[in-house]
């Protein structure tokens, strides 16, 4: 389970590992797109939260409480089916019974708006200086619900990850080349971190 707030790096890393483990790739985004009825969301897409339509869901989910309720019920549905899986998710560590190697990508709010910056170069529907408010409002919502529905703090709680990784540092600026660096450091220690624990479950 690949987890961290807005622009952190889940989608891009949860698909790498999935792809090249070979488990099935779980997407939330996808998830709640085809709950809310918002259309189909490629699960692919890590700038949907950042984007115009992923800022309406987010304004829908506010006043329709059901849409999260069932996102969280099917992702604990498909984590405790028999299919080895890789989920892409932001509360599923916490509210999920399932055995499963829980991963916290810790990613400083300047890191992920130079993140998200990247995504979006050359996007005409995302103005770049929209996005720190987009990813503090999207932040702000996310706390706020899982506190009111079930009271962890996805800001400061994690007792229930197995491993957690700083990669706030790997990425230096708004370029492509900066991030293909970033996310090429940050998959290497998360790998490395995982090869451990498989060392150690297996021994």
């Amino acid at each position: 389970m690949i987890c961290g707030l807005t622009a952190a790096g889940k989608t891009t890393h949860a698909r790498r590992l999935a792809r090249e483990r070979g488990l099935r790739y779980v997407s939330a985004v996808e998830a709640i797109a085809a709950i809310s009825g918002t259309g189909k969301v490629q699960a692919t897409d890590s700038t949907f939260w950042t984007s115009p339509d992923g800022q309406k869901l987010d304004a829908r989910r506010r006043q329709e409480a059901w849409i999260d309720e069932q996102l969280d019920q099917e992702l604990k549905r498909l984590s405790l089916d028999s299919v080895p899986s890789v989920f892409d998710t932001f509360g599923l560590p916490w509210i999920s019974p399932a055995p499963a190697i829980r991963v916290w990508l810790e990613s400083s709010y300047e890191s992920r708006l130079l993140k998200a910056a990247v995504s979006h170069l050359g996007d005409p529907d995302v103005r770049q200086e929209d996005l720190p408010e987009v990813i503090r409002n999207k932040d702000q919502f996310i706390r706020d619900d899982f506190l009111k529905r079930y009271g962890f703090d996805i800001f400061q709680d994690r007792a229930v990850f197995d491993v957690v990784i700083d990669i706030s540092p790997y990425i230096k600026e708004a370029t492509f080349v900066a991030s293909e660096a970033s996310i090429r450091l940050s998959h290497e220690v998360l790998e490395e971190a995982l090869g451990a624990i498989d060392s150690t479950s297996t021994s």
